[in-house]
């Protein structure tokens, strides 16, 4: 099985985030990844509400290139440490939606209010015990 590789961590903790990076993105097990993504479809309904609303963040994406380096920069407005740099505008588009759907996942694993895309809405309620 291949190993998986680490998750980036934002440059700067997110508002009212006190738990360290580590702590932040502690590697998931393949299980409890499992379990999240089923539980999390099923709150969400099967309609692909959560491709559609990343592919309605990417759309608000704003890229540059660097004039130090020659590389792309890439982030979505209101997506606090959501960002890419590569040396392909191809190359950074593909990273910054990686980078978003992991910030996605882990703001909803943690119950953070995420922005609405588009009226969009990835509010999940608790589930009760």
């Amino acid at each position: 099985m291949a190993e998986t590789p680490p998750l980036r961590a934002c440059p700067e903790p997110a508002e009212g985030v006190s738990a360290s990076a580590g702590e932040m993105l502690a590697p998931l097990s393949m299980t409890d990844l499992l379990r999240f993504s089923a539980s999390l479809y099923q709150q969400l309904g099967e309609d692909n509400m959560l491709t559609d609303y990343i592919q309605a963040a990417m759309r608000q994406a704003h890229y540059e290139i660097l004039p130090d380096d020659g590389t792309f920069y890439g982030e979505i407005p209101g997506f606090q440490g959501v960002w890419a740099n590569a040396d392909t505008l191809e190359t950074c588009r593909g990273e910054l939606a990686e980078v978003l759907e992991e910030w996605v996942v882990f703001g909803l694993r943690r119950g953070h209010k995420l922005p609405v895309v588009d009226n969009i809405d990835l509010a999940v309620e608790p589930e009760v015990a």
